[in-house]
């Protein structure tokens, strides 16, 4: 990592001169980040063995998604079309790693007690963080394009590859640079609060972006035939910058396109350095200074009494007893504060969203072919993925020791926790996104399934309620946010599925046999009365507090 990171600071030590930073002081500010990378852990629960382990299956996943890319090169005979595939997904991945993983790096604002007294000027702070994240972007981009590059040096010839690698740094440059000017420029016209939002919910946009892309653009494109990419349209996507790049040097042919995409991709990445250098820059530790008084302002403010709005009186009407109500009440508030909780929450809303329109719009030719199937029960129990999510991430918190609160606290019952939460996450949340998805069947189906919708949303809380009485329960923001290993994760998404495909079989039986649904309704809601009323009565010994 060391070596990658110098040999980046070298190549580009000519621009970091003349920009008036210090490379020296660069230099050393990269090297002393790297080796506290490499000391501390992710958690406190983690070792420098199991990060370092994470970090090269990282690597190896994106090796093996180059081989599937060097594959596309090898057997597609339009190499623009298969190049211009390989650098999209490289500078997706770029992108998204910045966003997702790396973006924290460049808002940290522990550095400023340090950093701030010294002679060290802006660009060069900003530089040396840009450096330090680039190379563990750059390590990812490197492992994604080893076999690329092998495949590229075997079928066309040594210097295309060259170019090729050329081309892989400099598409990793410009999905770095995007998003560093879009958060550089968030920083210098919004305020702190403000701004980290902004950062929230552009995240969770690209978030849903890439997953909506991931399954709808497949289905697309098996219906276009690619023959090239040589629309002008074309010439707005970076990608196609490098991928014409390539080709040139791979077949010796040029266009007056060609000419264009290259020079392209030379003059925006200057600019990009140009733009975040000498406009964005300037101004980048006193922002990052406001940012960290910004939070403490921030604290003051929520710190101050606020009087209840009509969510009292609604909780009063749904809860039965005083510590039940005070937990609808405070889970009510953190949901729509925290924003970790509620960047989580858009995230699963959009997934559920892309779900429903794959599922019921998928493979129906016309509204009236829509109306004759049952694909409605699709509206009505997809939304329980949401739920499900919903109750098993309540516990999660980056605050969780805060949860010793329930354990000195004189709750003899702390089932009624456990009952006030869900009922403020099925009223705040769930019910608004359950309208949503089946004001669609009301529109394309009619008012005359109105009965059904209501029976198959006391279904969807039954379900949920009882396997919250299977299970052991655990306290609303009482666990550490942490990964879970990927089994457990199989072993839930398996579980959601099959949860809300049996519980849409069982529907779609009630109507094949003609069950009343007015019997189903009084049937699931008198369920979930009682078992609203169990969940009260739960004690501590089918609690998990703190984890």
């Amino acid at each position: 990592m060391y070596f990658l990171a110098f040999w980046l600071i070298k190549l580009f030590r000519p621009v970091i001169e003349k920009s008036g930073a210090d490379y020296t002081l660069v230099q050393l500010i990269v090297k002393c980040k790297i080796t506290m990378d490499n000391r501390k852990p992710f958690s406190p629960n983690d070792t420098r063995k199991e990060r370092n382990s994470s970090f090269w299956r990282q690597l190896i996943t994106y090796l093996l998604f180059g081989g599937m890319f060097g594959m596309l090169i090898g057997s597609n005979p339009s190499i623009s079309t298969s190049l211009f595939a390989t650098f999209s997904f490289l500078m997706m991945v770029s992108t998204m790693s910045m966003i997702s993983d790396f973006s924290t790096l460049l808002l940290d604002t522990r550095d400023n007690t340090i950093i701030i007294p010294r002679p060290v000027s802006e660009r060069t702070f900003l530089l040396a963080r840009i450096f330090h994240i680039t190379t563990y972007i750059l390590t990812i981009s490197l492992s994604f394009s080893i076999i690329p590059l092998i495949v590229i040096f075997i079928k066309f010839n040594p210097f295309a590859g060259i170019v090729f690698f050329g081309e892989v740094l400099i598409s990793t440059l410009i999905g770095i640079f995007i998003t560093h000017i879009f958060y550089l420029s968030l920083m210098k016209y919004t305020s702190g609060e403000r701004f980290k939002d902004i950062i929230a919910y552009f995240q969770t946009a690209l978030t849903i972006l890439f997953m909506g892309g991931y399954q709808l653009l497949p289905r697309y494109l098996s219906k276009v035939d690619f023959k090239g990419i040589s629309s002008w349209w074309m010439m707005i996507i970076p990608s196609t910058w490098m991928a014409r790049t390539t080709e040139v040097c791979a077949t010796f042919h040029m266009t007056t396109f060609d000419v264009c995409a290259i020079l392209l991709g030379f003059v925006v990445p200057v600019l990009g350095i140009w733009l975040v250098i000498k406009v964005l820059a300037p101004g980048y530790l006193r922002k990052l200074e406001s940012l960290e008084q910004g939070e403490l302002k921030e604290k003051d403010k929520k710190s101050r009494p606020r009087k209840f709005t009509i969510f009292s009186t609604l909780g009063s009407l749904v809860t039965r007893t005083p510590s039940e109500n005070a937990a609808f009440q405070t889970i009510w508030k953190l949901i729509g504060r925290d924003r970790n909780f509620k960047q989580t929450i858009f995230a699963m809303m959009g997934s559920v969203f892309i779900m429903v329109f794959i599922l019921v719009f998928q493979q129906s030719k016309s509204i009236e072919v829509l109306r004759n199937t049952s694909k409605y029960l699709f509206l009505i129990y997809a939304p329980f993925f949401f739920l499900f999510s919903l109750t098993a991430n309540i516990r999660y918190s980056n605050n969780y020791k805060s949860a010793w609160i329930y354990v000195v606290a004189p709750i003899s019952k702390p089932g009624e926790i456990i009952s006030g939460t869900y009922k403020a996450l099925i009223i705040k949340i769930f019910v608004p996104v359950f309208i949503l998805c089946n004001s669609i069947t009301l529109y394309f189906w009619g008012f005359g399934f109105i009965w059904q919708i209501i029976s198959g949303f006391f279904l969807n809380i039954f379900a949920i309620l009882l396997l919250m009485l299977i299970f052991k329960s655990h306290l609303p923001f009482s666990q550490e946010s942490k990964a879970t290993n990927s089994s457990s994760k199989f072993a839930t998404s398996l579980l959601m599925f099959a949860i809300s495909f049996g519980l849409g079989g069982f529907h779609f039986l009630l109507i094949t046999y003609h069950i009343n649904v007015l019997i189903t309704l009084a049937f699931s809601t008198g369920i979930c009365w009682a078992f609203f009323r169990i969940l009260r009565m739960r004690n501590w010994n089918r609690i998990e507090v703190i984890g």
